[in-house]
């Protein structure tokens, strides 16, 4: 195992963490067999949002700021506006697809109208009350292969800050989920941890490190915040190490191990009235492999519409595409083979 990771680490993740946690067989489908899903309209959204503010967090672009707040609605600048608009092509969202509120009084709004109030809401509270705050880093990126304990660990920081007369390093994260965080899920997030256990390490001169989530579909409390112990992030260093070993071996018949179907309180992820998981029932899809390498190695990506696949392989002579059968969940299907 030590080798493998020196050599070719597997990178962890919250979402791959969770998903594994949730179900063995969604963690293996999605990583390992790489099976495609459709995106949803919700995150989509936060894709938007999370670009526009990447951008006008540039020096060059943050007069944007004060020109979207002043004028009530980033539709109102033209330059913003065309953005907008081009994001939502690239993310082939419906302007006018209806959102469901989080609360009543909140009123019904489509996709157009829940990005724009995501943006002011956002605004309001991280890019115009910078008082008590020094912004230290937008949408910073990091990688840390630890040798001991054993794992590594990739990903973005949408934002980093100080607060408290520069003892307190916030680390933010934008959500544009409809829901807030319950529970365990609030009480011990593992995107909070990691998140927590990556500035510890990078930037030692803080008294505390506060993991904040802010989620920009609430506009009267955004914000859940989180703070750890130096003896629970440790603790979580060695969890890594325990995870890394279990997915990195993971196989078809270890999949089966933590599937969401043999347990009671998580068999509702199989499905639930209309929505059915997505690694469930057989499926066709469209994978692009180089024919220049072997293994997975030549896997690049997948797609569940054969025209996003064969543009895709147009990008290079050595690609094509690969019509592949998934059979199904092993819990609800009768064939054992997975790809015919």
């Amino acid at each position: 195992m030590e080798e493998q990771l020196k050599n070719k680490p597997l990178y962890l993740s919250a979402s791959k963490i969770k998903t594994y946690s949730s179900c063995s067989w969604q963690y293996y489908a999605s990583y390992n067999l790489k099976i495609p899903q459709s995106g949803n309209s919700g995150a989509s959204r936060g894709t938007v949002v999370h670009n526009l503010f990447e951008l006008i967090a540039k020096s060059k672009h943050n007069h944007f700021i004060q020109k979207i707040w002043l004028a009530g609605n980033p539709e109102k600048i033209p330059a913003v506006k065309r953005f907008l608009e081009r994001q939502f092509k690239n993310q082939k969202l419906d302007k006018l697809e209806q959102v469901k509120p989080i609360k009543v009084k909140y009123g019904n709004k489509n996709n157009w109208e829940s990005v724009c109030e995501m943006i002011m809401t956002t605004l309001k509270f991280e890019f115009l009350s910078e008082k008590n705050q020094k912004i230290i880093h937008s949408e910073y990126e990091f990688d840390i292969v630890n040798e001991s304990p054993k794992y590594a660990v990739r990903g973005f920081i949408d934002r980093l800050s100080e607060e408290d007369d520069g003892s307190t390093l916030k680390i933010l994260d934008y959500k544009s989920s409809s829901k807030k965080f319950k529970g365990e899920e609030e009480e011990s997030n593992i995107q909070a941890m990691i998140y927590s256990l990556v500035a510890r390490k990078i930037w030692k001169n803080y008294d505390k490190y506060k993991a904040s989530f802010f989620f920009m579909r609430f506009p009267e409390d955004p914000y859940q915040n989180n703070e750890f112990t130096d003896r629970e992030l440790d603790g979580l260093e060695h969890y890594l190490e325990y995870i890394t070993e279990i997915l990195q071996n993971i196989n078809e018949d270890s999949a089966k191990d933590n599937m969401a179907s043999k347990d009671k309180e998580k068999s509702w992820l199989c499905g639930r009235g209309k929505w059915v998981c997505p690694y469930r029932d057989k499926l066709t899809f469209f994978k692009v492999v180089d024919n220049s390498k072997t293994g997975k190695d030549s896997e690049i990506s997948s797609y569940l519409k054969k025209d996003d696949a064969e543009n895709k392989a147009k990008q290079n002579q050595d690609w094509s595409v690969q019509v592949t059968d998934y059979a199904g969940c092993p819990a609800f299907k009768k064939s054992q083979e997975f790809f015919s």
